[in-house]
């Protein structure tokens, strides 16, 4: 797996109602970022180019848009064969989960809801 970034504190709030099942997103990170990891080092780009998009999904839905951001740069760069640049970007975003802590809110999930 390539190395992630050192741990920084990324704080990020998230509506109150995902807290029951952050735990298990978080958990189901760890294990698709190291997947993907695998996939990268012996060159799968299908498998690995799946689990960005799926990242970049669940991070979205989860509200973490940045970290969204930065697993649709993944998802590009294994598209376009970019392997150094795909396992750059997924050191990125592993350091970010690494450093991730989440505050619960009671605003809702949808803006203007």
């Amino acid at each position: 797996m390539p190395d992630s970034l050192p741990p920084t504190s990324v704080v990020v709030c998230v509506s109150r109602v995902l807290a029951p099942i952050y735990p298990q997103f978080l958990a189901i990170q760890r294990e698709h970022l190291t997947a993907l990891a695998d996939a990268l080092e012996i060159g799968d780009v299908a498998t690995a180019g799946r689990l960005a998009h799926s990242a970049k999904g669940a991070a979205g839905t989860y509200e973490l848009p940045a970290a969204a951001a930065i697993a649709g740069d993944l998802e590009a760069a294994v598209a376009r064969g970019e392997v150094e640049l795909a396992s750059r970007l997924l050191g990125e975003l592993t350091g970010y989960f690494s450093g991730l802590d989440v505050a619960f809110t009671d605003a809702p999930l949808l803006p203007g809801a």
